[in-house]
């Protein structure tokens, strides 16, 4: 799915001070494992791999989570988010999709309640709704962590 927004690498290593959309956070590093080994020049080569740290928490975006209001109006997606290769390698990680599910009920409920489709949702009330709930959605908001 192409949401209405993309989740790139640089949202993990330069994420946002504030982002009205959040839905959780992402902590694991950027990794992905080796694809194939390839002999070259006599050699064996690993390719595809990477592994790269990154400083902190950075948030997960609501708009990562639905795709545009004019392909789907019922549907949010919580692995499959849209995210590039790179992104999607922190994001997959069993934490960060608890965390999405949870915020992703929340948002079907607030389109039922608000009788709008998921892309419709007051993103102030649903923001709300997840602080009330006790959902950290900002790496700032992080319990005892000091922000960079």
């Amino acid at each position: 799915m192409v949401g209405q927004y993309v989740m790139r690498q640089s949202d993990c290593e330069h994420p946002p001070e504030k982002l009205p959309d959040a839905v959780g956070i992402g902590t694991y590093s950027l990794d992905s494992h080796l694809c194939q080994r390839v002999a070259q020049q006599g050699m064996v080569v690993a390719e595809g791999g990477f592994m790269d740290r990154i400083r902190g928490a950075y948030p997960i975006r609501y708009r990562a989570l639905v795709p545009g209001e004019q392909e789907c109006e019922k549907l949010i997606v919580t692995f499959c988010v849209s995210a590039t290769h790179v992104c999607f390698a922190s994001i997959r990680m069993e934490p960060p999709l608890m965390v999405v599910s949870e915020s992703a009920a929340m948002a079907a409920h607030s389109a039922l309640e608000e009788n709008t489709t998921v892309q419709g949702i007051n993103l102030e009330r649903f923001a709300r709704r997840l602080k009330d709930a006790g959902q950290i959605v900002m790496p700032a908001a992080i319990p005892g962590r000091l922000r960079d």
